[in-house]
């Protein structure tokens, strides 16, 4: 292509004046509804992450106006015929079906490489390595633990991807001591709890015995309920052997309350308390300390939300 015979010179505020101009945030709004917004900006990144709505929403909202969001949804994914796509661009994005054939190539390439982001070559001898590092509870305690919360969508329920075992199966997940959700666009440190009425580095109350119990009127119990030996209905049924499972890890955790203590930082010097924050975080970090001074082999402290 021959050079311009006389080249544009822009100031820095014209120049930003043609960007946004481009992306329909300068001068007339579109008259085409969110489809005109589409094939002007060339893509709309999809993101769940959101403060008063979702981004391809907010794309819209802002060279629109208050456009409905079920006319947002008709344009980007009604039809046929169908107007546009969802795609890996830049990030997962909504694009004009014009671009269709110009991702072609990397199509091809998904094809031909026949994986996306990685590949484990031997999935049963990389998991049976992690789990020589996860070893079996110590002392009473439990391989992996992760507090102080779980992190969620919006409440109990609807706790987000990636704080599981994956490959490695339920039985590895970590224990989530909870001592409240973070929900999305929470501040960490000074949202109330919303789960257990604590906070980290003192122990829930349902991992130790009540007072009118006590560890002899516990074994006492047990040893009545194992003399009658009555059979339980649905014995043998999946839900009957995960209940059992459970029951036997909360006799554990009630049998070794001692060990647990490790959750408590009462016992630390006021000032080492101190050094590390009377916080969620600080809170938290020095009980992962301790967990891990007790033998458990992952501790996972969660501080903010997603990134």
């Amino acid at each position: 292509m021959p050079p311009l015979a006389s080249p544009w010179q822009l100031s820095a505020r014209d120049a930003r004046r043609v960007q946004l101009a481009a992306q329909g945030l300068l001068g007339r709004r579109p008259t085409g509804g969110p489809a005109s917004v589409l094939a002007q900006t060339r893509g709309v990144q999809l993101d769940t992450i959101s403060v008063l709505a979702r981004s391809h929403e907010l794309v819209a909202f802002a060279r629109l106006g208050a456009v409905p969001r079920e006319r947002i949804e008709a344009d980007y994914w009604g039809g046929p015929p169908y107007a546009a796509f969802e795609y890996w661009y830049h990030a997962a994005c909504v694009l004009p079906i014009e671009e269709w054939p110009n991702l072609a190539f990397k199509r091809a390439a998904r094809r031909e490489k026949g994986f996306r982001w990685h590949r484990v070559e031997d999935l049963d001898k990389s998991c049976k390595a992690v789990l020589n590092q996860l070893r079996e509870t110590r002392n009473g305690l439990p391989a992996t633990v992760q507090l102080p919360m779980w992190i969620t969508q919006d409440g109990p329920g609807r706790e987000w991807a990636g704080q599981h075992a994956g490959f490695l199966g339920r039985k590895f997940d970590p224990l989530v001591m909870d001592y409240g959700y973070l929900k999305l666009n929470m501040d960490f440190n000074a949202a109330s709890p919303q789960g257990e009425a604590s906070r980290p580095g003192t122990l829930p109350p349902g991992f130790q015995l009540r007072d009118d119990i006590g560890p002899d009127r516990l074994r006492t119990r047990l040893d009545l309920q194992r003399t009658l030996g009555c059979s339980q209905i649905g014995e043998g049924t999946p839900l009957v052997r995960d209940w059992t499972k459970h029951q036997a890890q909360a006799l554990d955790v009630l049998g070794a309350a001692s060990t647990w203590r490790a959750f408590a930082i009462d016992g630390e010097p006021a000032s080492l308390r101190a050094r590390y924050g009377d916080d969620r975080l600080g809170r938290s970090c020095l009980v992962a300390r301790r967990l891990v001074e007790a033998g458990v082999t992952l501790v996972t402290v969660i501080f903010g939300g997603w990134d």
